[in-house]
Parts: structure tokens; sequence; C-alpha cells
């Protein structure tokens, strides 16, 4: 709020003792690029109380975007230089109401400012123009209650927001980001000082559907919890995401921290990911399915566990580790399938990592049935090579691999080999599973 409105308001609002009514036409008032035009102040009052209203003309932004008109009325008034409160505060903007503030309050002093607000209550399918102004392409539909505690003292600014919605919609310009029938509940701490933008917070997603292209979440059967705390020191300096943690009861828990610098050749500087009980099917129906669409893995029955760490450094994979338990893997058009699969997968991108050991209970390539297994393998780069003889039983004989190794597997030129022995196995049963 403009010197010139405070002290409008603490003049004339202050003077209750008979009726009267004024008007004030200001202008326009412009802030850090933003203009109010045509603004006109109002103001009534009697013995016992005072209303006012604002009237905005048009709000422009600093690329030339217009809006309006906006429209806040207070259905009762008080205010002096150092303090005010909104009783029954509206906010209109082109006609449609856009927000209802129960009680607006706010204060000066010469260290800084406060605004408070107990609740509010904003009607998102009203605030097309307005977002269309802050983010084009954007669209928001739904009932949000919320409430806010923004200050500001010695060069530092706090704002404390809560949110609340249930059945909201939303998607950007590409449909690439959409929510339908979202259930929602956030709290969130912005703070900005010397350091840049902090934001730590807690959203809860308790039902619902959520798109992050290609991945479709359905919270209603998965509920999730997402913290974070990230600070953001400007393009040059980048995002510093100290902590995000996504928890997900029958999906798993992940833990994400790293570094992004938008100005930078390299977006992603490093990013870390912890996995925690992972757990199948959730993990592959809620997060995996849609990234193995095409490939032999796009239609499976699932179950077991998953837990592990995975390093990017500079946009690409540098470490990873993954540890197993008791997976059943089934292809549903009865391609393979692989039962009791455990142990450690250990990849790095230059350094000798640690052996990968991997068991299972059994296999199958098509109606052909294998028996159980240990194999000792060595991962690096994008070669892959055994440490050891793999010999699964087959039927009433069995099979043995040797000299086993993949080379270039992150590339078209990929090339595989190894020598296969086949121990006495019965030819009328091979002839059957073939």
């Amino acid at each position: 709020m403009s010197r010139g409105l405070i002290l409008l308001l603490g003049g004339l609002v202050g003077v209750a003792s008979a009726a009267w009514q004024s008007s004030l036409s200001v202008g326009s008032i412009e802030v850090q690029g933003w203009q109010l035009r045509d603004v006109q102040v109002e103001l009534a009052s009697d013995a016992h109380s005072a209303a006012g209203a604002i009237r905005v003309g048009q709000l422009q932004a600093p690329d030339g975007a217009v809006i309006g008109p906006l429209v806040l009325v207070c259905a009762s008034l008080r205010a002096s230089l150092l303090r005010g409160d909104c009783q029954a505060g509206r906010l209109q903007l082109a006609g449609a109401p856009l927000l209802e503030v129960p009680q607006l309050a706010w204060q000066r002093s010469a260290q800084g400012w406060q605004l408070q607000a107990a609740r509010l209550d904003l009607q998102l399918d009203s605030a097309g123009p307005l977002l269309e102004l802050l983010a084009p392409g954007w669209s928001l539909a739904g009932p949000l209650q919320g409430a806010l505690d923004a200050r500001a003292e010695g060069g530092n600014s706090r704002l404390h927001l809560k949110l609340k919605g249930q059945g909201l919609s939303l998607s950007n310009s590409d449909s690439s980001l959409a929510a339908e029938g979202l259930t929602l509940q956030a709290d969130l701490h912005l703070r900005q000082d010397g350091r840049g933008l902090q934001l730590r917070g807690e959203v809860e997603l308790a039902a619902g559907y959520g798109y992050l292209a290609p991945v479709l979440q359905d919270y209603s059967a998965h509920p999730a919890h997402l913290q974070i705390d990230a600070l953001w020191q400007g393009t040059a300096a980048g995002l510093d995401l100290r902590a995000l943690l996504w928890q997900q009861p029958g999906v798993g828990t992940l833990q994400l921290r790293g570094r992004l610098r938008p100005g930078a050749e390299q977006v992603l500087q490093r990013l870390e990911l912890q996995i925690e009980e992972a757990r199948l099917p959730g993990l592959y129906s809620q997060l995996l399915e849609p990234f193995l669409a095409g490939t032999p893995l796009d239609e499976l029955d699932s179950e077991g566990r998953i837990d592990g760490h995975i390093l990017l450094e500079q946009g690409a994979p540098r470490r990873v580790h993954l540890r197993l338990q008791q997976l059943h893997l089934d292809d549903r058009s009865r391609r393979f399938a692989i039962y009791g699969l455990s142990g450690d997968l250990h990849w790095d991108a230059g350094a000798e990592p640690a052996a990968s050991v991997l068991s299972w209970d059994g296999l199958y390539l098509g109606r052909m049935p294998f028996g159980p297994a240990r194999w000792r393998l060595l991962a690096r780069g994008g070669d892959l090579d055994a440490l050891a003889p793999l010999r699964m039983r087959l039927f009433d004989g069995a099979i043995r691999i040797e000299d086993f190794s993949a080379r270039n597997l992150a590339s078209p030129e990929r090339e595989l080999g190894f020598q296969a022995s086949l121990e006495p196995v019965s030819l009328a049963l091979l002839s059957a599973a073939w």
C-alpha cells in the first residue's frame, strides 16, 4: 500500500465522530514496473463504523499486459498511520469474486511492516485473467482456502502461507503438468535475505490425479507427502536443493539433494537420489511404467523391494548402487519371468566399482524354465563383464554361460559376446517347450 493511501486512510478513517463520505482519485501508482491505473479510493463512515473500497481500472504488468478492473471492498475498515484492519474484505476481478478475507490486518513501523490474514478464500475459477498475466498458458480451477503472515524487517522479508484445497485442477501451457480432482494441504515458508530466497515447506496430496509427463499418479490410491528445503541464489549461483523428501506409502521414499545453475551450460550440476523402501508393484505402476513403454518391460506384474543411491554430476549418471530384495517380475505376455531376484547392483561411470552379485530362484524364457543361480558381474561405463561362469538348471540338464561381456550398452553400436554350452537335456522336453 502506498504512503499516500496510508495517509488518506489514517487521516479520514480515524475521524468517525460524524457521518461522512469521501472519494479520492489517486490516478496511477507504479511499483517495480507494475502499474495501477485509474485508482480510486472511496470511504464512508458514521458514528459507529467505517467502510471503504479501492477501485483499480487496470493493472499493467512490466511486459505491458493488462487486466482489470479490480475492486477491493472492506465492509468495516479501521486505519491509522501505523496500523489498519479490514473486516469482511472482498476482491473482485473483472466483476467476478476472486478473494474473500474475513479479516486483514496490517501495521507499519520504522523497522518494517507486517500483513496478516487468518483466513483467505480464493476462487481459482475467477483467476484466469490474473494467471494469464503471471503465467501465460496456465489454467487453475477450484476453491482454495488459506492463511498468510507476511512481514519485513531490517532488509529481510518473510512469508508464511498455509493452503488447503479440494477438487482442484490445473494444467500448464503444453499439458506436460496437470492435476484433476486434487486434494492438497500445504504449509510454506519463504524468506528473503542477503543469502537469497529460501523455501521450506510441506505438501500433502491426499486425493485426485497428478500428471508430470510421462508419469500419472493416483493420490487416492497412494497419498503423497513432500518436504522441501531449497535456497535460490540468483541465476548465476543457481538453486541449492538442500533436501527434498517424497514419501508415498506403497511406492517408496525418495530423498534428493543437489545444485542447479540455470545460467550455466549444464543446468544440473549435481544430484543425489536416495531410494528407501521402494516397493513393487506401487513403484512400477506409479513411477516406472511410463518410462518403459515400448520396451520388453512395459507390461509386468511385479513384487518386491528396492533400496539404493544414485549420483548424477554435470547432468550425467556418475554412480549407482541398488539393492534388490525378492523381486518377482512376470511379463503379462508370457515372454519371460524371474522370481526371487535379489542382490546388489553397483555401477560407476569411471572408477572400478564393487562387484555386483545377483541371485534368483527361477527364470523363464518363453516356456523354458531355468533353475536358481548366482552371478557375479562388473559394471563400469557402458560395459558389463561376468566375473564367473553362470550355470542354470534346464529341465533334466543344465546350460552353462562363460566369457559373458557386453560393450557400449549406452550406444547403438552395442556388442554382446558369450560362450554357451548345453549339458545333456531331454530332447522331448526341449521340443515341447519350444
